[in-house]
Formats: C-alpha cells, sequence, structure tokens
C-alpha cells in the first residue's frame, strides 16, 4: 500500500519520502532521526500543514495520550489506504489510480497555496464579538477530507466556525470592577519579574510604558 502512494505521488510531482522500515518500527530511538519530507520540506517546516487531531513531537519525549511522529506519519496513509483496498497485482482490475490522483492532487494544492488563503481554526480566543470555539489544529481543507472517514469529525464540522458571545455586563454590576485584557495582564507581569530581578535587565530596557496597554 505504501508503494502504491509513493508510486502515484512521484507521477503528479508530490513526494512523501518516509523510510518505512525505521519510522514504522518499535524503535524510538531510531524513528526519532528519521527526518520525514513532504515536497522536499521536513514536514516540521511545512507552513501551516498539521497532522489532523496529531501533534508532531520528537518520540523521546512522547506520554501516554500524546501523538508521535510515527504516528502522524501512519495517520497520513491510513486516510489513504480505503483508496487502494483491491490488490490490482492478483487480477485483472486496474488500481483505481484515478481516484488517487485526485487526492493527491487536490493534496498538493492545498500545501502549494499560501497559508492565508487557508481557512484555518483559530487555536486562541481573540477578544470581537465573542470568542471563536477552537475545534481542530487543521486548515479547513484537511478537517473536511477527515470527516469523510470519521463520524465525529462530520458532526463538528458543521459548528466550526461557531461563536460564544460573553457579556460581562452583570459581572461588572455585582462587583462593581472592570475586567482587565489578558495581553494588559500579561504585560504587567513581565514588567513586575524584571523589575523584581525574576527576568534579566537588559541594557534595551527603558523601565514601564504606558503606551504597551493602549
Amino acid at each position: 500500500m505504501l508503494n502504491n502512494v509513493s508510486t502515484t505521488a512521484t507521477r503528479i510531482g508530490l513526494k512523501i519520502n518516509v523510510n518505512k522500515t525505521k519510522v514504522f518500527s518499535s524503535c524510538i530511538q531510531d524513528a526519532d532521526k528519521i527526518p520525514i519530507f513532504i515536497n522536499s520540506l521536513p514536514v516540521e517546516d511545512v507552513l501551516d500543514f498539521k497532522y489532523v487531531e496529531s501533534t508532531v513531537i520528537p518520540n523521546g519525549q512522547a506520554k501516554d495520550k500524546i501523538v508521535t511522529r510515527i504516528t502522524a506519519a501512519r495517520i497520513v496513509f491510513w486516510l489513504m489506504k480505503p483508496l487502494l483496498s483491491r490488490n490490482h497485482h492478483k487480477d485483472e482490475n486496474p488500481c483505481p489510480y484515478s481516484a488517487i490522483q485526485l487526492r493527491l492532487l487536490w493534496l498538493k494544492r492545498i500545501l502549494r497555496r499560501p497559508p492565508q488563503e487557508l481557512v484555518h481554526i483559530s487555536l486562541l480566543a481573540k477578544p470581537c464579538d465573542g470568542y471563536s470555539v477552537p475545534r481542530f489544529q487543521a486548515p479547513y481543507p484537511l478537517v473536511w477530507l477527515h470527516s469523510i472517514f470519521n463520524e465525529d469529525s462530520r458532526q463538528i464540522l458543521m459548528r466550526i466556525g461557531h461563536k460564544v458571545n460573553l457579556d460581562n455586563a452583570k459581572a461588572k454590576n455585582l462587583l462593581g470592577m472592570d475586567f482587565i485584557d489578558p495581553k494588559e495582564s500579561l504585560i504587567t507581569m513581565v514588567y513586575d519579574m524584571i523589575e523584581r530581578g525574576v527576568l534579566p535587565k537588559k541594557a534595551a530596557y527603558r523601565g514601564r510604558r504606558t503606551q504597551d496597554f493602549e
């Protein structure tokens, strides 16, 4: 199955190079040193490309439920597995290269597009009319692809972009206080740590600036 994917990917110019023997082995130390490339770029350097529901980290740092680079690589090929379910070497049925090529061409176009053109789900809540609820660590097209194979993803896909509006008016009236913007709190904390000697004071440091909070 992996050979079929590699052969088809090479035909259309999408190169997914994985050392199958070591990356898919149980030897974590060796697998940590094997690079995974997509279009001649290490997978960690591909702009805004994240494996669906995966975190690409060194295997040596893996804990109980954290997905390693090995599992992340497997997920990519598992998504392609339904397209290669027929054994075309033992019968006269041709391999469905047209279906595979369509999927790989689609993925190739996504990886080559500028990140600003992709629809992203924000990982951090940004104050506006409401707060965006983060659902996935992936560009929208990859979430859509994953929803084809996963029922839970299909249900969540319909709620992407859902906003929760927060109204602090009642809390302000009850407590008689204004809420501080998280950005202001972080800046104040850093200034306090510098002035108390917790963080080193560099030569360029000029003291607390009020315009930082405007």
